[in-house]
């Protein structure tokens, strides 16, 4: 497990303002072997409370998750999205994160969606 935690941190050091700050910092003080084993035990902390909390990381990129959520409702079928297209489902999981003020817009497999609309958590009552 802590092999493959370390390549995924190695990914979000790459990837990743936020975590390629934080590993700089670190390596600059204690080497690199030991600030990447840092990021990852941080990475896994992080994606715990996403996962406990069901919420999002702070520091990811709102459009990012946004085109997450799209692909995700591609690969889910209608019945998995409880009826809803695509574009609804992502504007529901959007809200669900408090998302949806944050991104109006955005490219996905080179088309633009608009969510706007009304909020789906506030029209469900």
């Amino acid at each position: 497990m802590r092999s493959t935690l370390v390549e995924a941190a190695w990914m979000a050091v790459r990837y990743s303002r936020y975590w390629a700050e934080r590993f700089e910092t670190l390596a600059g003080r204690i080497g690199r072997g030991k600030a990447i084993v840092a990021i990852a035990r941080r990475l896994l902390v992080t994606v715990w409370h996403v996962l406990a909390h069901e919420s999002m990381d702070r520091h990811a990129d709102p459009k990012a998750v946004a085109r997450k959520v799209m692909h995700w409702g591609d690969d889910c079928r209608r019945e998995a999205r409880h009826g809803l297209s695509r574009v609804e489902f992502a504007r529901d999981r959007l809200a669900h994160l408090g998302l949806l003020s944050q991104v109006q817009r955005f490219t996905y497999a080179g088309d633009l969606y608009e969510l706007a609309g009304p909020d789906p958590a506030s029209a469900q009552g």
